[in-house]
């Protein structure tokens, strides 16, 4: 089976294509970004038309749910078709539509373990749930260990964390991205 995905910018590309393609094999991931949350809100419609023309089995749309208070108030963003194919029932349901409480960040931080082994020397300790936590959280074990000599690149941390990702763990910690696992799971089995 083959599955697109759309994500806002370059270190979700990084991250994505390198998790899903791992987790899910032999299942196949074509993860594409789209420069930012507004672009990817509003060329939705194209990226459902290219992936069914290319005869995909579904579409994952990954867009943070920044200040908006629930996923309702984000599905809103999208054009009424979109919304109501977002509200299909699951077993029905093409394009997805998943959203990490604040940002990626959020569901990189549900795993202890790998944030732990991405940045050797922290003594992070998970909190019960991440969900609306942010970059902030890792740009701050980074200048504990290491002051203002290393600065946070969102793209060369998510290179790092992708092969150290453990989705197990991750679940535990975070809602949002368990709901995203789960319905990966649902399509993929």
């Amino acid at each position: 089976m083959k599955f697109g995905v759309g994500v806002e910018g370059p270190s979700d590309l990084y991250f994505w294509r390198k998790v899903l393609n791992k987790h899910f094999a032999p299942h196949q991931f074509n993860v594409r970004y789209m420069n930012g949350r507004e672009p990817l809100i509003r060329r939705t419609p194209e990226l459902l038309e290219q992936f069914r023309n290319a005869h995909y089995d579904g579409l994952f749309i990954l867009a943070d749910k920044d200040k908006e208070r629930c996923l309702t108030e984000l599905r809103a963003l999208f054009n009424q078709a979109e919304q109501d194919a977002f509200r299909l029932p699951r077993a029905e349901r093409y394009l997805n539509l998943c959203a990490p409480i604040r940002n990626v960040e959020a569901w990189y931080q549900a795993d202890e373990a790998g944030i732990r082994l991405a940045i050797p020397g922290t003594t992070y300790v998970v909190p019960a749930e991440t969900d609306g936590k942010g970059k902030g959280t890792i740009k701050q074990l980074l200048t504990a260990l290491y002051g203002n000599r290393v600065a946070y690149n969102e793209i060369d941390f998510a290179n790092a964390m992708a092969p150290l990702f453990d989705p197990a763990a991750a679940r535990l910690h975070s809602t949002s991205f368990n709901y995203f696992w789960t319905r990966l799971e649902e399509v993929t089995a």
